[in-house]
């Protein structure tokens, strides 16, 4: 009788603390995978993963990656690509913004994202202290065209 009152009375809260456990703003405490992307030494550069994979396959797909917000305008790198993923090395702790820009149908689509790419260091979860890069995927991917 006792357990089923303390269940009943702190349900709601428990549910509400495991809620913001997983979804707070800090990366989460289960970073699963990482430990196989882990450098002993300070990283300077980051890979930046770009996914362009659209709704209808594209002939080319024109990237720019811009340093900093869009309207900034300072053009780090642009290429052309037929691939559905690309990357590319940028300078750590910077924000990048990056466009791809594609014909489909006749209309010219462009997607926009932005990344911040750092780095984080962890003594406990992999088998010895290291240095991983966090916030270096950029979703370009278009999934509606009319």
């Amino acid at each position: 009788m006792v357990l089923k009152n303390f269940i009943k009375k702190y349900r709601i809260p428990g549910i509400i603390l495991v809620i913001v456990f997983f979804f707070s703003c800090e990366e989460t405490p289960l970073s699963f995978g990482f430990c196989s992307t882990c450098q002993s030494e300070e990283p300077e550069e980051a890979i930046l993963e770009i996914k362009l994979k659209w709704t209808y396959t594209p002939f080319s797909t024109i990237i720019k990656i811009y340093e900093g917000n869009l309207e900034d305008s300072v053009l780090f790198a642009t290429w052309s690509t037929t691939e559905i993923r690309a990357t590319r090395s940028v300078p750590l702790n910077k924000t990048y913004t990056v466009t791809a820009t594609n014909s489909v149908n006749g209309s010219i689509y462009v997607a926009v994202n932005s990344v911040l790419p750092r780095v984080r260091y962890d003594e406990t979860s992999c088998e010895a202290p290291c240095y991983y890069i966090v916030d270096n995927t950029v979703n370009l991917r278009l999934k509606y065209t009319r």
